[in-house]
C-alpha cells in the first residue's frame, strides 16, 4: 500500500516543515534499536503495523475535521474564503482540501448504507476520494455495488467499480448544481439543464467572498 494511498494528497500540495517536539522518532528508533538487539522481528514489524494505522486514521481524522469547520466556516468570523485559508495554513491545495471535505461528508449525510459503511471507513482514504465524488454528482450505487466496493482491497479496484458505476447516467430524479468557472450556475435534473445564476466569484470584497462560500456550501453546489 502506498503513501499516497493512505493520505490524499497532489502535486499542488506544498511541503510543511516536521517539528519532532515530542521526540515521537527518537522513541521509534529506540524500539527498533531494542528490537534489533533482541533479534525480535515481530516488536520491530509492530511498530510499523501503528505507523500505518496512525496514518489510515489522520486521514479520516483530517477529513472529518475539515468538514466539520468547513460546515460552520460562517460562524467562526473568517473574512476569507475556507479553502484559501487551510490552504495557507496547512500547504494543501484547495482540491486537495475539497476531496478530503466531500470524503467526510458522505458520512455525514448518510449516503452509504449502514451494513457497508464499516468497511468503507475501513479503506484507505484515496480509495474513498471516487466514491465521494460519484455519489455527490448523483450517481446510484446499488447493493451489488456497494457490496463490489466494500470487498475491494485496493485502489485499482475500486476504480474499476466506479467507472462501471460512472457508465451509467446519474439518478434521472437528482438535481445537480454546478458552478463554473466564470460564475454561471446550471441545474440538471432528468436530462435537462437550465441556468439557474450567476455568482461575482472575481470579486475580491471579502463580504461577498463569504456570502458566496455560504450559497455553494448551502447550495450542494458543486465546482466545475
Amino acid at each position: 500500500m502506498a503513501n499516497d494511498e493512505l493520505l490524499i494528497i497532489s502535486p499542488l500540495d506544498q511541503s510543511v516543515e516536521i517539528e519532532d517536539e515530542d521526540g515521537v522518532l527518537d522513541k521509534i528508533r529506540h524500539i527498533i534499536n531494542d528490537s534489533i538487539e533482541e533479534k525480535d522481528a515481530q516488536k520491530a514489524l509492530h511498530v510499523c503495523y501503528q505507523i500505518v494505522k496512525i496514518l489510515q486514521l489522520g486521514g479520516l481524522a483530517l477529513a472529518e475535521s475539515l468538514y466539520m469547520i468547513s460546515s460552520h466556516w460562517d460562524e467562526l468570523n473568517v473574512n476569507d474564503a475556507f479553502e484559501d485559508v487551510v490552504s495557507a495554513r496547512t500547504g494543501l491545495h484547495k482540491f486537495t482540501v475539497q476531496r478530503y471535505v466531500s470524503v467526510w461528508s458522505m458520512y455525514a449525510q448518510n449516503k452509504i448504507p449502514e451494513e457497508y459503511r464499516d468497511q468503507i471507513r475501513g479503506m484507505n482514504i484515496k480509495s474513498q476520494i471516487p466514491i465521494a465524488q460519484a455519489l455527490s454528482a448523483g450517481y446510484e450505487i446499488t447493493d451489488g455495488e456497494w457490496e463490489e466496493l466494500a470487498d475491494a482491497n485496493d485502489y485499482s479496484t475500486v476504480n474499476a467499480t466506479m467507472r462501471d458505476i460512472k457508465g451509467k447516467e446519474p439518478r434521472s430524479n437528482a438535481l445537480i448544481m454546478l458552478l463554473d468557472r466564470d460564475g454561471g450556475i446550471t441545474a440538471t435534473k432528468g436530462g435537462e439543464r437550465v441556468t439557474i445564476g450567476w455568482l461575482d466569484i472575481s470579486e475580491d470584497d471579502p463580504i461577498v467572498q463569504q456570502a458566496i462560500t455560504r450559497i455553494i456550501k448551502g447550495g450542494g453546489i458543486l465546482e466545475q
